[in-house]
């Protein structure tokens, strides 16, 4: 059985949670009249009460919580991907809040706000103030 991009596995008409970096693989699924337990490359990877209601989806928190983590994430490779194509300024200062040990994910965000707010010729002619 294949764990779906939603982070769930269908089993009588019922969905349930698996953590997310299996989307995609081959799981083993065992059930009892209480339990249903997942199981990737024989080791348990989750542990759900069996649900004898019909096309309900049935949520682990910690998955929920494995999603939005790696949601985040990506979304914040995203937006250094974005600042780092608006030119080699960006870039150079990029390097230069990291060798000063500056929060690199922050600064990237509330640059991009102003780069929305006041266009991309005005924040590159920031960042070349900044670096000299």
């Amino acid at each position: 059985m294949k764990v779906y991009k939603d982070f769930g596995i269908r089993f009588d008409t019922n969905v349930y949670t698996v953590p997310p970096r299996l989307v995609g693989k081959s799981i083993t699924l065992k059930a009892d009249a209480r339990t249903l337990s997942v199981y990737y490359k024989e080791k348990l990877v989750a542990s759900h009460l069996r649900n004898w209601e019909k096309r309900k989806r049935i949520d682990l928190p910690s998955h929920s919580e494995q999603v939005r983590k790696l949601r985040k994430k990506v979304f914040m490779g995203k937006q250094m991907m974005v600042f780092m194509s608006l030119g080699q300024e960006a870039v150079d200062y990029l390097e230069k809040l990291a060798y000063a040990s500056q929060p690199l994910k922050k600064t990237v965000e509330r640059l991009l706000i102003l780069n929305d707010d006041y266009g991309t010729s005005s924040l590159i002619y920031a960042l070349k103030k900044a670096l000299t």
